[in-house]
């Protein structure tokens, strides 16, 4: 319950572009004796990289995972985002190939993030293979 507080908080203050503000309330979640989960996890995150701040995104990616908390589907996908605003869809493609791996599915958004990044860098072919392996897969 209280760590959904927190979260909609981070996320009014994402909304208005108050991105100190919201990592401001995450970091001080542990001091009210609110242990994060990967729901606030990917909550930062995700205003992290739809700002532009794809570094801090993903040091709070690591930070996550040196807590020992399993990223979900959600947390691959907004890496997979990230890698893709920076110009860097094959590496988006390979976190997709190693969600399973991970202990993960893939689904249709982590399969459209990528498919998209390819197409945003003009890798039409690779974007429209990918598509189509999506589509086979059910």
């Amino acid at each position: 319950m209280l760590e959904g507080v927190y979260v909609g908080a981070m996320k009014n203050y994402g909304r208005k572009g108050k991105v100190q503000e919201a990592v401001n309330v995450f970091e001080r979640m542990d001091f009210y004796d609110c242990e994060p989960t990967v729901f606030s996890y990917n909550a930062i995150m995700s205003i992290l990289v739809d700002s532009g701040y794809f570094d801090q995104a993903h040091k709070v990616y690591m930070r996550m995972r040196d807590r020992g908390i399993t990223p979900d589907v959600y947390s691959f996908t907004i890496r997979m985002k990230s890698f893709c605003r920076t110009s860097r869809p094959h590496a988006a493609l390979r976190l997709l190939n190693n969600m399973s791996s991970q202990g993960c599915e893939m689904n249709v958004v982590a399969y459209c993030t990528v498919v998209g990044g390819f197409y945003e860098e003009n890798f039409k072919d690779e974007g429209y293979e990918l598509f189509g392996k999506m589509l086979a897969s059910g």
